[in-house]
């Protein structure tokens, strides 16, 4: 690891940029651009649109890649070129083009802000091109023989680490630390969670580090990768772990600040990443991080977003977030009130 902290954007010793969170629902107008700000208010580094009415592919894409190329969750490939998702992110949010806008599709759309800025980063063992602040970074590093520190610039210690290989197809892996032990997840799929010790060896302030087996999912020698890397940030991110009991299905989570968005997934065995947003709660509707489509849970599955709290519906064992028994990871993302 290199010595010293050095935060992106920032001189030594200086607080980074604050996160940012903003969460929009827009309709398609079917015209070829639509300019989209109404909730979110910012110029973000990252933005994360799915179709809430559609089974078209969830569409991330980021300071690198917005008007010319995607990802999707829902897919093992790699990059995907397209100049007609997002194809700008402007001061007050962003432009969407023909692919997000078909007429009266509603799209669920988060946004975030880290720095707007893209520079290089020397903390871990090589160079990182790195978007950062205090909660959240966007980390494009290069695949190398052996062990390899990635510095991700957020100047505190990752929460959930998300990495995809953007040269070629390889699965989705989401990495979280529960209690001292680290997990790995695929994201495109449902299959159980696996320990990380052959992945992802520990990450701190300034970098993480992946085990050197050249696995093409995270560190393959001259394959391009992308991490977004989430903290706890007292205004915009939280999270947390809980072991589903009877009598707790509400499980009440109070975060702080006005939660947007919330996703869950069970830890100790395979199962769905379910996503809320706040503009589709009370009619137990969710997406799937996994799947193309929206799906309706009934009454089972009712969100609550009041305040700075979020809870689910009472009284039901519901296995994406309270199978009796089972272990949970949820992270929430929002606003100051």
């Amino acid at each position: 690891m290199a010595l010293g902290k050095r935060i992106i954007g920032t001189g030594a010793g200086v607080e980074p940029p604050n996160m940012q969170v903003g969460y929009a629902r827009y309709i398609g107008d079917g015209n070829s651009t639509q300019s989209i700000t109404s909730g979110i208010g910012f110029k973000p580094d990252f933005t994360w649109i799915k179709a809430d009415n559609g089974t078209d592919s969830h569409v991330i894409q980021d300071i690198h890649t917005v008007g010319s190329s995607y990802l999707s969750t829902s897919s093992i490939s790699g990059i995907t070129a397209s100049t007609n998702n997002v194809i700008s992110y402007d001061s007050g949010g962003f432009t969407v083009g023909s692919n997000l806008n078909h007429s009266g599709v509603a799209y669920q759309a988060i946004g975030i802000r880290a720095s707007n800025v893209i520079e290089s980063n020397t903390d871990g063992s090589g160079t990182t091109q790195v978007t950062a602040c205090e909660g959240f970074s966007v980390v494009r590093y290069t695949g190398t023989p052996g062990w390899h520190q990635v510095g991700h610039g957020m100047g505190v210690t990752p929460n959930m680490v998300l990495i995809k290989n953007v040269t070629r197809a390889a699965q989705w892996n989401m990495f979280i630390n529960d209690n001292g032990t680290m997990y790995r997840i695929p994201l495109d799929e449902t299959s159980a969670t696996v320990c990380c010790a052959g992945a992802l060896g520990y990450w701190n302030d300034y970098e993480f580090q992946l085990v050197g087996n050249s696995d093409t999912q995270w560190n393959k020698t001259g394959d391009e990768y992308v991490a977004y890397c989430f903290a706890e940030n007292p205004n915009a991110c939280s999270v947390r772990y809980y072991t589903a009991a009877s009598g707790n299905y509400g499980n009440v989570f109070n975060a702080g600040f006005s939660q947007q968005f919330t996703m869950f997934r069970r830890i100790d065995a395979g199962n769905k990443y379910a996503m809320f947003h706040r503009t589709r709660q009370n009619a137990g509707y969710y997406l799937e991080a996994q799947g193309n489509g929206i799906y309706n849970g009934g009454q089972s599955t009712a969100s609550y977003f009041y305040g700075t709290s979020f809870s689910l519906s009472s009284g039901y064992n519901v296995g994406i977030y309270s199978a009796i028994g089972g272990r949970y990871f949820q992270i929430s993302l929002g606003k100051p009130v």
